[in-house]
């Protein structure tokens, strides 16, 4: 099952817009000359987002969540926004949703 924080879905609904969860990946390169992909969740308030076939649509009290296909959502899924700093946009976090391993 997958819930939403009330201070997000309160800021989602005052800007009207969708939380999009996606996973992204970067290469660090490590002391000894190896690289190393690490892959990570960025999710984010859109409007207006067209859904794309990668995407998994879902509704949580009236607020719109796509998800990517290549991300696992596990049982307690919780989307919660971090500790907002002035005169930035907020962020958010997810728990329960993790890239699948290849």
């Amino acid at each position: 099952m997958l819930t939403i924080q009330d201070k997000a879905i309160k800021y989602a609904e005052k800007v009207e817009g969708s939380f999009l969860v996606r996973s992204y990946t970067n290469s660090v390169a490590c002391w000894d000359g190896k690289t190393t992909s690490v892959v990570g969740l960025r999710i984010e308030i859109v409007q207006d987002f067209k859904k794309e076939e990668n995407y998994d649509e879902y509704v949580y009290n009236g607020v719109k969540i796509y998800i990517e296909n290549s991300l696992i959502l596990k049982e307690n899924a919780y989307i919660f926004m971090l500790p907002k700093i002035p005169f930035m946009k907020p962020f958010f976090n997810a728990k329960g949703i993790v890239p699948k391993k290849y």
